[in-house]
């Protein structure tokens, strides 16, 4: 670039101030305007363009042939889609905001402000309209967020302003801007080539972010863009429609559900920046901007097997994730672990706050149950394993989704969460059980909202999603007597609606399963009553419930297993409690601190137990 090219946008706006400033001479001062046009940079660098009188079509010339280079401001200028007046009322805008020699001399010839108003442009231009249009609210400069006007006591005394942001970019080629939301980052569609390929306003609608974002990037006019989650206000929108502009980007922008008032006002004004608006729903009409666009659903979001395979090196990959999640794991993935430790990296965040995260640490060994019952758990898992084959190639249809809805009911103790444990282990997930006393709320609507944050938390089903003593949300609907009654039949109805759209494994626990709601019995697929364990069952949850390296000694477990009644749990309970006993007294675990913690249980529970059921360890 010639050194006479890199300053041409300077040149041709200080042309324009020395033009106006030897007519206003007389008025301002012979003496002060000669001292401030020398002071110009383009004229102190060479002081012999300020006698030329054809100054300003030398300068015009040279900034013609500036705007058909690639120099920043040329960029900008063609970005816009503004003609060669419009551009050097740019270049005026911003050869006064990086010079204080310039702003002196403005503020001189303007009699106060440093910063040009509407009635200095005016008269740069000799009074042509269509310099001042570029600067109207309908203009391509405040289109673009570049200008903004700040009204003064008359017309021709309204400031403007222009975005530092602007200055950054065409005087350093800096790309600076605060108010650009967070999260927004340039993307490319290398498979597009033709800029002009592609609706100018798409929107987007689908239930993976990833696949609006794609579907976005292949149907949005352009291949380079900006991406960005929801501005916060009219200052982020403002904010990436400048940087759009200045870098000559399409705009993506990822809606939570609703197009606010000001974007689409943004939309409606900024017509040379292509947009892609996405949303998890469908936005309704009367909230969309008053152009015309083209609406695109996407795909499945579960990825393909393909799609799989190329995000992780060919690794198997067992679960079935969602285009988001793909891209989520990945850049937790560190290429040579196994792709299930990225999944289970998923699931951290806002579940963790919202529910008590259980690393599986026992497996089918720890579970003792009858036949039928163990055969019931494992379809569960069998069910959550190959949903997708059978919903997919097999063609059946999910209805209404393919996540997995089961139900452990039975006794306290008797291995509904040890089984829902056992489940998440197999899989290879992580188990969440939902904190109800967190969720439950006694002001209305509040418990829906809290439902609400764990189900999206939750959503893709990298987790099992565990609703220990399920029966205190999922409790059947009563007939309406009251406002109380009403609003904890809608808690129900909404709890109903969230698990059926679920696409993930969700177990419920209940002591007693009569008291469940016929509309969730309606939506399990899998139901398991779990019995209090037989004689032969006890006998190997108390062999299993002293580790091989505790120390015991002479342990009766036929006896314990044959005389007490206990479920697994309180067996655990006794054979911890003796294992303290132990520990604070001979050092090994006897039939004498089993039976007293045994003693000291049964008591717990309200049971009475006399000598007679000890029999020869009633000692």
């Amino acid at each position: 670039m010639s050194p006479a090219a890199a300053v041409a946008w300077e040149l041709v706006a200080d042309a324009r101030l020395r033009a106006l400033a030897a007519r206003r001479a007389e008025t301002v001062g012979t003496t002060d305007v000669a001292r401030l046009v020398a002071q110009l940079p383009s004229f102190a660098s060479a002081p012999e363009r300020a006698v030329r009188d054809d100054e300003l079509l030398r300068a015009q010339a040279e900034f013609s042939d500036l705007l058909s280079t690639s120099h920043p401001f040329a960029v900008v200028s063609s970005n816009l889609g503004i003609d060669h007046l419009q551009a050097e009322v740019l270049a005026v805008l911003v050869a006064v905001e990086v010079s204080p020699s310039r702003a002196r001399l403005v503020a001189a010839l303007q009699g106060d402000p440093a910063r040009p108003t509407l009635g200095l442009v005016d008269d740069l231009f000799d009074g042509d309209p269509l310099a001042v249009a570029a600067l109207a609210s309908g203009g391509r400069l405040a289109a673009s967020a570049l200008v903004s006007l700040t009204s003064g006591r008359s017309w021709a005394r309204t400031e403007i302003g222009l975005d530092a942001s602007v200055a950054w970019a065409i005087h350093t080629g800096q790309l600076e801007d605060e108010a650009l939301p967070i999260g927004a980052r340039q993307v490319d569609a290398p498979d597009r080539v033709d800029d002009d390929d592609g609706h100018p306003l798409v929107l987007v609608v689908g239930a993976d972010p990833a696949r609006r974002r794609h579907q976005a990037l292949a149907h949005t006019r352009g291949h380079r863009f900006l991406s960005s989650p929801l501005p916060a206000d009219d200052a982020g929108w403002a904010a990436l429609v400048r940087r759009a502009t200045i870098t000559g980007r399409s705009l993506v922008v990822e809606l939570d559900d609703e197009l606010p008032v000001e974007g689409r006002r943004w939309i409606e004004r900024a017509t040379h920046v292509a947009w892609a608006i996405t949303s998890r729903v469908q936005l309704p009409v009367e909230t969309l901007p008053e152009r015309r666009w083209q609406e695109v659903r996407t795909a499945d979001p579960i990825a393909s097997d393909q799609e799989l395979s190329d995000a992780f090196g060919g690794q198997a990959v067992e679960h079935r994730l969602t285009a988001r999640q793909v891209e989520l794991a990945q850049r937790v993935w560190d290429g040579t672990s196994p792709v299930s430790t990225a999944v289970k990296r998923l699931a951290s965040g806002d579940l963790d706050r919202l529910a008590v995260r259980i690393e599986p640490s026992r497996g089918w060994a720890d579970l003792i149950l009858p036949d039928e019952q163990s055969a019931l758990v494992h379809e569960v898992v069998d069910r959550y394993r190959h949903r997708h084959e059978v919903y997919g190639p097999w063609g059946f249809r999910p209805r209404p989704s393919a996540g997995v809805v089961a139900l452990f009911s039975g006794p306290p103790g008797t291995g509904k969460t040890l089984s829902a444990e056992v489940v998440a282990g197999e899989l290879g997930l992580d188990l969440f059980r939902v904190d109800l006393a967190s969720v439950v709320s006694k002001y209305i609507g509040e418990t829906e909202k809290n439902l609400d944050k764990i189900f999206r938390a939750a959503e893709g089903g990298t987790m099992v999603l565990l609703f220990d003593e399920a029966d205190a949300v999922f409790a059947k609907r009563s007939e309406v007597a009251d406002s109380h009654d009403r609003y904890a039949n809608l808690e129900t109805s909404y709890l109903l609606q969230e698990l059926e759209r679920f696409n993930g494994l969700t177990i419920l626990t209940s002591n007693y399963a009569s008291n469940i709601d016929q509309g969730f019995v309606r939506r399990i697929q899998v139901s398991v009553e779990f019995p209090a364990p037989d004689e032969a069952e006890r006998l190997r949850l108390w062999q299993l419930s002293f580790p091989p390296e505790a120390p015991t000694e002479d342990l009766d477990l036929p006896f314990l297993a044959r005389h007490f009644k206990l479920t697994g749990a309180s067996i655990r309970s006794v054979a911890l409690g003796a294992a303290f006993r132990a520990a604070a007294g001979a050092g090994s675990i006897t039939m004498t601190t089993v039976v007293a913690a045994l003693q000291a249980d049964l008591r717990k529970q309200g049971r009475l137990a006399t000598a007679h059921d000890f029999g020869p360890y009633a000692p």
